[in-house]
């Protein structure tokens, strides 16, 4: 049994972060790229069995923070959409958890992983599926930061974001499915790709995401969806350019939060939200409160994105932060398909 770090979006980066304890006990210390414990939840490792038979791994897990220890008493093990939750006992800032290892390499951490491959493949789909990609720019290492556009290019623009904060993967999962989703409307009755013209990001901050950042772009980058908007960072400033060419008259940011009971939802126009709660209420996957801010009373505030989308644009303006705990895969997927169908009614 090992447990590997050496990869792209691993957390923590560091060798010295997994000390090996014994033969199938790891001691593991998550890394911040600024230390802010309230966004300190990325855990990404993975587990490595070669007996050819179930093994179990005594996870120490480190967090170096007391503060959030509550939201950390478990871990996931799992790849693709099958992942199985662990409890885990806290002792101070240590999570400790035994975690049952089949054969093969499995991930080990707090979110379901949606990497690079997962990407390339929602890709495919989409282009399969009648989206239009296009490379609105470059990150400051290079990375492409795609979006994917359909729809009629005359029709209102609804804008869809996921992944300013690296850890929150819910975001990237459910623009997934919002692809599959609308690719399935194009082939068919068009009632949303032809009133709407709908561009994806599912990935707007690769950089954090690839070094395995918490929230922000790298150690001494910004947090892109609150400071970026009016930065000379290359995402953000090229993601600014984006919404600005679009003028939407939707901005849909998707995130994800730690609440156990809560699913988030920012607002800057108390009867939108009041229509949105409303289309959803009642629906399994939506039995969680809603727990969230308003903020269409305060000023423009510079190098945010959602305050630039509602003061500059007029768009109807919602930050979604679903929860994980309680849901699989499928269900984060079939949450970010209501979400738009709910939204877009909002929004027409």
């Amino acid at each position: 049994m090992r447990i590997e770090n050496r990869y792209e979006g691993a957390n923590p980066r560091r060798a010295s972060d997994v000390e090996k304890l014994g033969p199938d006990r790891f001691l593991i210390r998550p890394w911040s790229e600024d230390g802010d414990g309230n966004y300190k939840f990325c855990l990404n490792v993975t587990a490595v069995n070669e007996s050819g038979r179930p093994e179990t791994a005594q996870l120490r897990v480190d967090w170096q923070d007391e503060e959030y220890m509550s939201c950390r008493d478990y871990v996931l093990v799992g790849r693709d959409d099958d992942w199985r939750s662990v409890p885990a006992t806290i002792e101070g800032t240590v999570a400790v958890a035994t975690v049952p290892v089949p054969p093969g390499e499995w991930y080990i951490g707090l979110h379901p992983v949606y990497d690079a491959e997962r990407l390339a493949a929602d890709r495919q789909t989409a282009v399969a599926g009648g989206f239009e990609e296009r490379v609105y720019g470059r990150s400051r290492s290079g990375r492409e930061l795609v979006a994917l556009e359909i729809g009629p290019q005359e029709k209102p623009a609804i804008l869809v974001l996921a992944r300013f904060h690296p850890y929150e993967t819910a975001g990237s999962h459910c623009v997934s499915a919002i692809v599959e989703l609308l690719a399935g409307d194009a082939a068919e009755d068009g009632k949303l790709s032809g009133a709407f013209r709908f561009v994806l990001v599912p990935v707007t901050n690769p950089d954090g995401a690839a070094a395995g950042c918490c929230k922000r772009s790298r150690q001494d980058g910004p947090d892109l969806c609150h400071e970026g908007a009016d930065s000379d960072d290359a995402a953000g400033a090229a993601l600014a350019r984006l919404l600005d060419e679009l003028h939407p008259e939707g901005y849909l940011d998707l995130h994800g939060w730690m609440y156990r009971d809560h699913d988030g939802l920012s607002y800057a126009n108390q009867a939108e939200r009041d229509a949105f709660v409303a289309a959803l209420a009642g629906k399994k996957l939506f039995s969680k409160e809603w727990k969230g801010s308003f903020s269409g009373d305060r000023p423009r505030k510079p190098g945010d994105f959602c305050s630039r989308a509602f003061h500059d644009h007029r768009a109807v303006s919602f930050i979604i932060s679903p929860s994980w705990f309680g849901r699989t895969v499928p269900e984060m997927r079939d949450f970010g398909r209501e979400v738009l169908r709910a939204f877009c009614g909002v929004v027409g």
